[in-house]
């Protein structure tokens, strides 16, 4: 098997034969037996060697052969054909990848023996890498096109043939190129001690930071030690404990009526800018929103009555109100101590309606609650803060009698409605025959310029010109559609008339 020699004494015998041509026929190497045996696979090594040996002797140029057309005839250039093969074979990504990198690696000294002569004397000191970075950029050679390495200069393809082209006309650097060369390594120095300098001072700043570490856990250690002595010295001594305890009482003492007059100062000089109304009885109230509940008089010319409200002012304690209105449970004391704490805390607003302007009051209920000594208490001072509400425009209530609502112009209201189920919830229309939607969140005594509505959606577009509002309301829950009330949405009914 894999062998195409003849028995030994077969090859003996050809070896002896009388003829020349018998003679050539036989192989003596297949007769020694400590030889070789000739075989196929020995003689496919002999020739593969032999080729390598030259290969090796060679310069290797590799040749990428295309078919000109798959009919097999002379002169048939089949274009389509070939550019099927180049595609398929690989070659436009070979030559991308050439095109892409640095095909052409030369040794650095090679290249300065042979292109010594393209820069003067002066320069001759150069190292290899420093020589040839020199020669490339004297001669404007493009930075991406080339790159040094540490023994080797890297080109892109034809940058070599330039440079041959180069030292075959005999082109050699200028003064101007020597400058230039010159000022590149002086900036290429200047840049090494820049980094340099900031590696030292990073160092130092990392060294800082040892440092700081370092003390920042003495102090740490040092404060558990403090701690350690404190909880001794207390267990040895229990009266330094509650002495200690007493100062640290009285010092928050003293830290809270300094707060105290610091908040009382601030207020003062907030209410010398713009000051707020005082606490308003119940008779002044109703002498200012023109006596409309004791005179027919009073009552707008214009057929529209005037109306009251009562809203909660929301933003004071929203969570806790809807505790109260869904998860209380009465037989709880602890719930009912809740509920009469909350009454006391709780405020609520009045609107006033009149037909052209919105005023609110500030109710507060803690006046109305019985004492726990089962006595009454005094309702002549429940009403303050009273304001005109700018429902359309700013949002905002500004004090009656002040600076700011004689200087601002607000529109006027012509109807308003509130939603039955959701008492925070208005609707009103003004002269430009805007609708708006909003939810009241109360006014504040110490915050003047904070919103007191905040609008539902935005404004609703302007009815049609001519057409007068006489009356609104909100659709009751349980005639809305499904689809509706799954999305939380409201319905608003106009009563109105076109002329």
């Amino acid at each position: 098997k894999n062998s195409d020699s003849l028995v030994p004494e077969v090859e003996a015998l050809l070896s002896e034969a009388a003829k020349e041509l018998t003679k050539v026929l036989s192989d003596r190497s297949s007769i020694d037996a400590k030889k070789t045996v000739n075989s196929v696979s020995n003689k496919y090594l002999g020739s593969l060697q032999d080729l390598m040996t030259t290969l090796d002797q060679c310069t290797v140029h590799y040749i990428r052969c295309f078919n000109p057309n798959d009919k097999r005839q002379p002169g048939l250039f089949m274009q389509k054909y070939v550019l099927d093969q180049v595609i398929q074979c690989g070659t436009v990504e070979l030559v991308k990848i050439m095109h892409d990198g640095f095909p052409n690696r030369c040794n650095l000294k090679d290249l300065r023996a042979r292109f010594a002569a393209m820069l003067p004397s002066c320069l001759q000191n150069l190292n290899d890498r420093n020589f040839m970075s020199g020669i490339m950029e004297a001669f404007k050679i493009p930075k991406k096109d080339w790159t040094v390495g540490v023994t080797q200069l890297f080109l892109k393809a034809g940058q070599l043939r330039m440079l041959e082209g180069l030292r075959d006309s005999g082109a050699t650097a200028s003064e101007e190129m020597v400058k230039d060369i010159r000022r590149h390594f002086a900036r290429k120095r200047l840049r090494g001690a820049f980094i340099v300098a900031t590696t030292v001072v990073r160092f130092a700043d990392c060294r800082k930071r040892q440092i700081y570490h370092r003390i920042r856990k003495i102090v740490r250690n040092y404060g558990r030690i403090g701690r350690w002595l404190e909880r001794a010295r207390e267990t040895l001594n229990p009266k330094r404990k509650e002495k200690a305890l007493m100062q640290a009482q009285r010092e928050q003492e003293q830290r809270e009526q300094e707060e105290r007059a610091r908040m009382e100062a601030q207020k003062a000089q907030e209410a010398q800018e713009v000051a707020p109304p005082a606490p308003m009885s119940r008779e002044s109230l109703a002498a200012i929103l023109g006596a409309a509940f004791k005179t027919p008089s009073a009552i707008p010319t214009n057929g529209y009555s005037p109306q009251l409200f009562l809203a909660l002012n929301s933003d004071e304690d929203g969570q806790f109100a809807t505790f109260l209105q869904s998860d209380i449970n009465m037989s709880n004391p602890i719930a009912d101590d809740m509920l009469r704490q909350w009454q006391r805390n709780m405020t609520e607003s009045v609107l006033f309606h009149d037909g052209r302007q919105v005023i609110s009051a500030r109710l507060s209920s803690t006046r109305f609650l019985r004492m726990p000594t089962g006595g009454g208490s005094d309702a002549s001072q429940n009403l303050d803060d009273l304001r005109r509400v700018d429902c359309h425009e700013t949002g905002r209530a500004f004090p009656l009698g002040s600076r700011q609502a004689a200087s601002q112009v607000i529109p006027a209201v012509t109807c308003m409605c509130q939603n039955r189920l959701d008492r925070q919830l208005f609707a009103t229309c003004d002269e430009l025959n805007r609708i708006a939607m909003w939810w009241w969140v109360g006014t504040d005594p110490s915050d003047l310029d904070r919103p007191a509505l905040r609008m539902m959606g935005g404004l609703c577009p302007h009815l049609e010109q001519g057409t007068s509002v006489y009356h609104m309301t909100f659709l009751s829950p349980e005639v809305l559609p499904r689809r509706i009330l799954d999305k939380g949405g409201r319905v608003l009914v106009l009563l109105t008339h076109k002329q």
